[in-house]
């Protein structure tokens, strides 16, 4: 949710699990699980949260997130910085125009200026 921050700006919420009672537990607050994230910027809010069923992640699972920006230039700022550059190939759009990039963690953003 770090990343997305960087991106979105905003401000971040995050709930960690507790340690679990463990004695002489050294996990850091940055790999305790996550039971709930929020990130809230003036025009999206992402939730997110490390809790998965028994089963874990299972491919085939993952989302594509849509965003739609009323602002041409935000909207490019926020695909430059969720892109990875090598493969993000940036072409000025027409109103109404769809753009996917894939971010660092493999999640694909469906961004559309209207």
């Amino acid at each position: 949710m770090l990343f997305y921050q960087t991106c979105f700006g905003g401000e971040l919420n995050v709930k960690f699990m507790e340690k679990f009672g463990v004695a002489g537990s050294d996990l850091s607050e940055s790999a305790m699980p996550v039971v709930s994230a929020s990130l809230k910027s003036p025009f999206l809010t992402l939730y997110g949260s490390d809790m998965l069923s028994e089963l874990g992640v299972i491919e085939g699972t993952r989302v594509s997130l849509f965003v739609k920006f009323e602002v041409y230039e935000k909207m490019k700022e926020i695909v430059m910085k969720l892109s990875v550059p090598e493969k993000c190939e940036w072409n000025d759009l027409a109103s109404g125009e769809l753009i996917t990039v894939n971010d660092q963690f493999g999640v694909q953003w469906m961004v559309i200026c209207q």
